[in-house]
This record gives C-alpha cells, structure tokens and sequence, in this order.
C-alpha cells in the first residue's frame, strides 16, 4: 500500500478536522505539523521541543533560521496543546511553553555558537 496525501491536506478523525501543515525545514528538513483547530491542538512533530536538548546537528545557521520560520507557523495556530516529537514526559503539553522555550534554545544556541568555535 502506497501512502497518499489527503484531499486538501485534511482529513477527519472522530469528528475532528485534522490539517496536515508543510512548515518547511525544523530540525531536519520537509517537516510537517498536524493541527486539530477544535482542540486548540497541535501536534508538532519535530518543530517543537518540549524540555529537552534540541538536536542542532543537522540545521545549521541557515536550518535553525528556517526552523524559527517553522515555529512562526505553529505559533500563529494559536495552540493550547502542543505534542513535541522529542519530550520530558513529565511536562505537560502546554503550547505556550513549548514554544517560547523552543525559540529560546535557538536562540541562545545561536549566540553561544557565535561566541565560541570549536576551530583551534
């Protein structure tokens, strides 16, 4: 069976409209999100961290730019729930929070990557 892109990028779970949402690169590329507008719900995939290290590998100083766009998507959602792909199971799932301490680490990744090299 081969896996096909719903009509429109939304289906319908249990009564509850699911929009598949392409948000670009995150911490790898082609990332995706998955909003539920009735549940104020958004699961997040890896766009969003939710108390733990963020995988900075892969982005590099353009993806961590691109991946701040792909968080700018999810927060214009406005989502009271936030599922993160990678997570301290003992948070809740606050989207607020999830967000703001998302951008946070980008950010102060970023300063501290310009501050220090790694080159001798």
């Amino acid at each position: 069976m081969t896996a096909v892109t719903p009509p429109g990028n939304r289906l319908t779970l249990e009564g509850h409209e699911l929009i598949i949402i392409e948000v670009g690169h995150a911490d790898t590329d082609d990332s995706s999100v998955l909003h539920a507008p009735d549940l104020g719900l958004v699961v997040a995939g890896d766009v969003l961290y939710n108390g733990v290290h963020q995988w900075l590998a892969e982005p590099g100083s353009a993806g961590r730019a691109a991946w701040r766009t792909a968080i700018d998507i999810v927060a214009a959602l406005e989502p009271h729930w936030a599922v993160a792909g990678h997570k301290n199971k003992t948070l809740d799932d606050d989207a607020a929070r999830a967000i703001a301490e998302t951008r946070q680490y980008l950010h102060d990744a970023e300063e501290l990557l310009q501050e220090n090299s790694t080159r001798p």
